[in-house]
């Protein structure tokens, strides 16, 4: 069962953005944080009340100033928090006493620094709010915009001079430097209408899902805006994904926390755990999110998408007036997988007719001074209208009245059409005209690329979006392994045991079996029929082949009886002690190509599913493709596509069969509603090597091994999260 949030949710985050009354606690004038907090909201056009807490002053800005809040007559929707981190409680509890639920803290001094003292603080906050049902923003933060009301709860200099146009995006960010700084600047400058701006600081109750859920039900907003170091609560994070593809409404987000500098930078930053990054990748892709690399990107995907046209195909219309140009986007698209076709012979033949052969009347379109001509609208609408073409961008330069003509060709067009922009960025002509419609614009072409690659992949994803299916195991078999594993909790498990507790699920599982003396070796070999494969079967023994543990391709009992002396002989040599189980005797299985499948329990997102290269390849090669379980068919799809050279592969190179990829799909699926049902039971799970075999032979599980996950935590007392 999903996350779910309390039912006053709705109504007390509502608070944030449409108070018509606020406290603000340290409010002062000047520079300050508090003076920087009521200059906003006096200046910034707030037209409700406003409440200036401070006990060392009478008035702040011509308003009367109390020195409580329990002072303070009437009620009060929204509490605004700017004093020093170790008066912040008493202000807390004073809100609390008062009725005031929604609570944004500005003030530092807790978690993400401060040492034992602030986490100290942030624990009694946490408590505090759980017991006493608040919703809290911060602490650490700089607050809260809605710029479409003029409710500017926060602490950036004179925000209120310079902001962005208003339109259909939120912005969601745990740092509010870039949330005020980079961000709000890049999307001013790039034309970009914003409604919600909001910092989340330490999240010591609010989350930032918490506020993309808002952002994602306020039917006014068409994408979010995330700026992200770390998550605390998967299972909101899933569902706040989940709402998401359901509303059709993207998230576009920047991840940080790549490297492991980056993640301790996080920590300290806003106390967040930056997690795998890979694993977090891999969400992002399973669930449609639109993860970007800066915030340019940021900002101009989110436009794009904001438009609401998505691509129905991978066929590019490239127009510009410079060959060198057309030719530099069509390998830009070529490289991103797009295709870029003849046009129809109807839009090639009036195009010739117009320019009389100065140009090229072929895609790529080299106009050359046709672009500033009389003609070029109409060869802009018919190549927007061709029906070989499903996107369109035009990389040129021009003045306002030309800006005017492409805005006016691209209110006629249902299709993707972006501009990249050939000129300076400190044009004042046609660059500001461009920017502020509604029109996608561009300075790079590679990243207008991106763009439209990201527009294709999301369409791709709400076409393809479908909820995981049914468990294929029976409750009954599920729960005599989770009994099982619940008895060897903390424990690495040997292959023979993982297969013995995993025999119960008719998984694909080679023929093998333990065997303790040389003559339990030769009756096996002789059912199993050779050539047969030898391995050390040990708790202690992570990598069979790093230790000489595995020997293939034996094909008589003299062979046999050899490889089985030389074995327990090995295992003696070690410099630490092993205790070996017994020697895995195993039918060899040839053909075919060898895949890791494996499973690992991630602290915020659970059970995970990861395919990459298998056997002694899978550490050396890197490239693997992760996703969060269960997942559906057509994610083992995805991930398969994700591993370079797979797909090529598994249909069949140098004259060789195609391999059976349906049964790989299954597998996959069936192992990660395995994951999903054992949860924390199961740290992880591997089956290295599996072995894809030709198409209509299924796939065999080679190796596996579980390492049980460690005993459950005893939670301690008053510390349940309640948002």
């Amino acid at each position: 069962m999903g996350y779910r949030w309390p039912q006053d949710f709705d109504r007390m985050i509502r608070n944030f953005f449409e108070p018509t009354s606020i406290a603000v606690v340290g409010a002062t004038e000047g520079p300050g944080y508090g003076g920087r907090m009521v200059d906003n909201l006096v200046d910034g056009g707030f037209t409700g009340k406003v409440f200036p807490v401070n006990p060392k002053r009478a008035e702040v800005r011509g308003i009367p100033c109390v020195p409580s809040i329990s002072e303070i007559d009437g009620p009060v929707d929204l509490a605004a928090i700017v004093i020093p981190a170790p008066a912040v409680m008493e202000a807390v509890e004073q809100c609390a006493r008062k009725g005031i639920r929604s609570i944004v803290i500005i003030s530092a001094g807790f978690l993400e620094r401060d040492g034992d003292a602030g986490a100290r603080r942030q624990g009694d906050l946490q408590r505090f709010a759980s017991e006493n049902g608040l919703y809290i923003c911060g602490p650490n933060c700089l607050g809260i915009a809605n710029l479409k009301d003029n409710v500017q709860v926060n602490s950036t200099p004179a925000i209120f001079k310079d902001l962005p146009g208003v339109g259909p995006i939120g912005v969601v960010s745990q740092s509010g430097a870039t949330a005020f700084g980079p961000i709000l600047c890049k999307a001013r400058d790039r034309g970009v209408g914003l409604k919600y701006i909001v910092s989340t600081g330490n999240e010591a109750g609010l989350e930032a899902t918490d506020f993309i859920r808002f952002m994602l039900e306020d039917p006014e907003i068409r994408v979010v805006i995330s700026f992200i170091e770390g998550f605390k609560n998967g299972d909101k994070l899933k569902a706040v994904a989940d709402l998401a593809l359901a509303r059709r409404k993207p998230v576009v987000l920047m991840k940080m926390g790549r490297s492991e500098a980056g993640g301790r930078a996080a920590l300290t930053h806003t106390a967040s755990i930056a997690g795998s990054f890979q694993v977090y990748d891999g969400f992002f892709r399973q669930k449609g999110f639109v993860r970007v690399d800066d915030y340019d990107e940021l900002c101009e995907v989110a436009k794009a998408f904001a438009k609401g046209r998505f691509p129905k195909g991978n066929r590019i219309g490239i127009i510009s007036h410079s060959g060198g140009i057309c030719t530099f986007l069509t390998d830009a698209c070529d490289t991103a997988g797009f295709e870029v076709p003849p046009l129809s012979p109807e839009t090639t033949t009036r195009i010739d007719e117009i320019l009389k052969g100065f140009g090229g009347c072929q895609n790529p379109l080299d106009l050359t001074g046709a672009t500033r001509g009389p003609h070029f609208p109409e060869i802009l609408d018919r190549v927007l209208h061709d029906p070989n073409v499903d996107s369109t961008i035009l990389m040129t330069r021009g003045d306002r009245g030309f800006a005017e003509k492409v805005i006016a060709a691209d209110r006629t067009s249902e299709k993707p059409f972006l501009f990249t922009w050939t000129h300076s960025e400190f044009d004042s002509n046609g660059l500001p005209a461009l920017r502020t419609s509604d029109v996608p614009t561009f300075i790079s072409p590679v990243k207008c690329v991106k763009a439209l690659q990201h527009l294709r992949t999301y369409h791709q994803k709400l076409i393809g979006a479908q909820p995981p299916g049914a468990s294929p195991f029976s409750d009954a078999r599920l729960d005599e392994i989770r009994a099982e594993l619940d008895t060897r909790r903390g424990s690495a498990l040997p292959e023979g045991e993982s297969r013995k507790i995993l025999s119960l699920l008719s998984l694909p599982f080679c023929p093998s079996e333990c065997c303790l003396s040389v003559e339990d070796a030769k009756q096996c070999a002789q059912r199993f029929g050779y050539p047969v494969v030898l391995k050390m079967d040990s708790a202690q023994i992570l990598h069979k082949t790093e230790c000489n543990g595995v020997i293939l391709d034996i094909r008589s009992e003299g062979d046999l009886t050899s490889g089985y002396e030389k074995l327990t002989a090995t295992c003696k040599t070690f410099e630490t002690p092993v205790s070996l189980n017994g020697i895995m005797v195993q039918k060899m299985v040839i053909g075919g190509i060898e895949l890791l499948l494996g499973t690992n329990n991630d602290p915020v997102l659970g059970p995970t599913l990861m395919l990459g290269w298998g056997g002694i390849y899978v550490e050396a090669l890197g490239m693997s493709a992760i996703r969060v379980c269960p997942i559906t068919p057509h994610d083992a799809d995805e991930m398969i596509r994700e591993i370079p050279g797979l797909v090529k592969i598994l249909g069949g190179t140098r004259g060789g069969p195609p391999l059976d990829r349906k049964a790989l799909c299954e597998l996959m699926v069936r192992v990660s509603h395995l994951a999903h049902a054992l949860g924390d039971r199961a740290a992880s799970m591997d089956f290295n090597p599996i072995r894809v075999l030709p198409e209509g032979q299924g796939v065999m599980v080679l190796d596996c091994r579980i390492v049980a996950g460690s005993p459950p935590a005893v939670p301690s007392r008053g510390n349940k999260e309640r948002i």
